[in-house]
C-alpha cells in the first residue's frame, strides 16, 4: 500500500537527477534529507508496478488542477499609453494556419509546424527531449535539433543514443503537455529559420562518424530525396585537411591530375601539404610545376574543381560506412 511519504518519493523517481536535487532544494530540510536518503537506500524503481506510479501521477495532476482552479489570477497589469506612430500603408500579412490538437498527442509530435514544437521543447530536460523525439522520424527529429544550441544539440543526441524506456501513460502526458505549450505560445515570435537543408547539413557534420552513419540511413529510410542532397553537401573540399593519409591516397587515386591542380590554386598551405605528401616524387614534382605555372584560375573554375573533389570524398565515405 502507498503511504503518504511513498508518493513524494515515487515522482521524483521519475525525474532526472537534476530535476530531483532542484525539486529537493524547495522542501524544508527535514524532508529533503529523508526523501535523499531514500532515493539512494531503496531498489531500483522498475520494482514498482506502472499502475502504482500511474495511480500516484494521477494523484498529482488531480492536485495541480485542484489549485489551479482555486488559485486567483494576478492582476492585470496596468495599461500603457500607446505610442505615437505615424502610419504607413503595409502590406497584408499572409494568413497562418493555426495548429488545432488532435486527440492523440504522439501523432500531433508529427503533425505540428516543427519551428513551434522547437520552441515549445527550449528549455525542457535532454532526457525529456529524446524521449519525445524517439517517437518520431529520423528527417523531422534531425530538423528539431538543428533548432537548439550546440552543447544542447550534444546532450540531446547523447541521451537518444541511450535505451530511453518510458511508460506509455507517461510519454503520452509529456507528449500532451509539449503541446500544450506549444499551442498557448502560438503568437509567440518564431524561432529564427535558416535554410532547411544547411541546417541538417550542419547537425550531421557536427556528428563524430559513429553517430552520422546512423543517423543518415535513418533519413534515407525517411526521405530519399532529402538524404541525397544531405550527402552532396556534408563533406567540402576542405575536409582534406583533417582526413586521414590512407583516405586521402584513395581520394588522389581518383582524380584527374588537372582537376587537382585546378582546385589547389591559391589553397591553404595546410591543405597543399597534405596532399603532396600523399603523393610519389614524380607525382610532387609535377604538381608543384604545374601550380607555378598558373597565374590566374577563374573563381568559378576553382570552385568546379573542389565541388568534384567533394563529391569523391562523399563517395568514399559511403564506402568505408557500408
Amino acid at each position: 500500500m502507498v503511504t503518504k511519504d511513498d508518493r513524494p518519493l515515487i515522482l521524483l523517481r521519475l525525474l532526472d537527477s537534476d530535476v530531483q536535487q532542484q525539486v529537493l532544494e524547495h522542501l524544508p530540510a527535514d524532508q529533503a534529507a529523508g526523501l535523499r536518503r531514500a532515493l539512494t537506500t531503496q531498489g531500483p524503481r522498475d520494482a514498482l508496478d506502472w499502475g502504482t506510479e500511474s495511480a500516484v501521477i494521477d494523484e498529482f495532476e488531480m492536485m495541480l488542477d485542484f489549485l489551479a482552479a482555486h488559485t486567483p489570477p494576478p492582476p492585470p497589469p496596468a495599461p500603457e499609453p500607446p505610442p505615437v506612430q505615424i502610419l504607413e500603408p503595409e502590406e497584408p500579412e499572409p494568413a497562418t494556419l493555426i495548429f488545432r490538437p488532435g486527440p492523440d498527442p504522439i501523432a500531433d509530435l508529427s503533425r505540428m509546424p516543427v519551428q513551434q514544437l522547437a520552441q515549445a521543447l527550449q528549455g525542457e530536460q535532454p532526457r525529456i527531449i529524446a524521449i519525445l523525439l524517439s517517437k518520431l522520424s529520423g528527417a523531422r527529429t534531425a530538423e528539431l535539433i538543428g533548432f537548439f544550441r550546440d552543447d544542447q544539440k550534444q546532450a540531446i543526441i547523447k541521451e537518444l543514443g541511450r535505451d530511453a524506456i518510458a511508460h506509455p501513460a507517461l510519454v503520452e502526458r509529456l507528449a500532451r503537455a509539449a503541446i500544450g505549450r506549444a499551442t498557448a505560445a502560438a503568437q509567440a515570435p518564431a524561432v529564427e529559420q535558416t535554410d532547411r537543408l544547411a541546417r541538417l547539413t550542419e547537425i550531421l557534420r557536427s556528428l563524430d562518424k559513429a553517430q552520422r552513419g546512423p543517423m543518415l540511413q535513418t533519413l534515407e529510410e525517411d526521405d530519399p530525396e532529402l538524404a541525397n542532397q544531405l550527402s552532396g553537401s556534408l563533406y567540402k573540399f576542405e575536409d582534406l585537411g583533417a582526413t586521414e593519409d590512407r583516405v586521402i591516397q584513395k581520394i588522389l587515386g581518383q582524380v584527374e591530375s588537372t582537376t587537382l591542380a585546378t582546385a589547389l590554386f591559391k589553397v591553404e598551405s595546410e591543405i597543399l601539404d597534405k596532399v603532396l605528401k600523399n603523393l610519389s616524387r614524380r607525382a610532387q614534382q609535377s604538381l608543384t610545376e604545374e601550380l607555378q605555372l598558373q597565374t590566374h584560375v577563374p573563381g568559378a573554375r576553382v570552385q568546379q574543381a573542389r565541388a568534384a573533389i567533394a563529391q569523391i570524398i562523399a563517395k568514399i565515405a559511403r564506402e568505408e560506412d557500408a
